[in-house]
């Protein structure tokens, strides 16, 4: 299994085909453009009982641009379920790294009536300077930090949801349809709003000392 993430790595996974070998699965990241590789602990598989097997469905990113920085992690989030997976990438100073670790977070429900609520998901995530951003409604974000996460597998090592108020932008009147999207560029984060009106997408970035939003200069064409 592979996946691609924003920074332009590639995170593998490949069990073992000998059924007699162990059930971990071998896991590194890779760069297509330059060939570089760095080994990562190997995944346990899961099983029946307690499945903390890593799925194909997952949207994976780097905490940190450069993959070589102390404090980058690599995380998966499960599109399914409210489940993240996160292993740091470089071994520290004292020789230590720890495995892969799974943390299952609970950010409310998604309530879509008559059906019965269901376990909200992280989906549109995106990583600034060590920190993954996403949005939690209407009036608030989250950010998502590592900094103390460590591999002893301690409730305090758990990454930490920090949350704070900022005002979204509304879509025009008149809006049929549309998506947001959380883009890092530059090492801003900006907010990709997509209406399905017949009129350029605003576009807006997000400023990290205000904690607001404000239009950009660029716009993308809609469909």
């Amino acid at each position: 299994m592979c996946w691609t993430t924003p920074q332009g790595w590639m995170l593998v996974m490949k069990s073992s085909p000998s059924p007699s070998s162990s059930s971990s699965a071998a896991a590194w990241l890779w760069n297509p453009r330059t060939g570089d590789k760095i080994t990562l602990p190997d995944v346990e598989a899961g099983d029946d009982d307690d499945d903390d097997g890593i799925p194909m469905y997952c949207k994976c990113l780097l905490t940190h641009k450069d993959a070589t920085h102390p404090g980058c992690f690599v995380v998966l989030f499960d599109y399914k379920e409210p489940n993240m997976w996160y292993c740091k990438v470089v071994v520290d100073g004292d020789g230590h790294r720890g495995g892969w670790r799974r943390y299952t977070y609970d950010i409310g429900d998604y309530e879509v009536p008559p059906a019965s609520p269901t376990k909200d998901v992280i989906s549109s995530v995106a990583a600034v300077q060590g920190e993954l951003f996403f949005i939690s409604s209407h009036e608030d974000m989250c950010a998502i930090t590592f900094s103390s996460t460590s591999s002893t597998g301690d409730d305090d090592d758990d990454p930490e949801f920090q949350y704070f108020d900022v005002t979204m932008v509304d879509f025009p009147p008149g809006m049929c349809s549309g998506r947001t999207w959380l883009v890092e560029s530059d090492d801003q984060l900006f907010l990709v709003c997509v209406c399905f009106v017949g009129f350029d997408a605003d576009n807006v970035v997000f400023d990290m000392h205000t904690k607001s939003w404000s239009k950009g200069t660029n716009c993308i064409s809609t469909f």
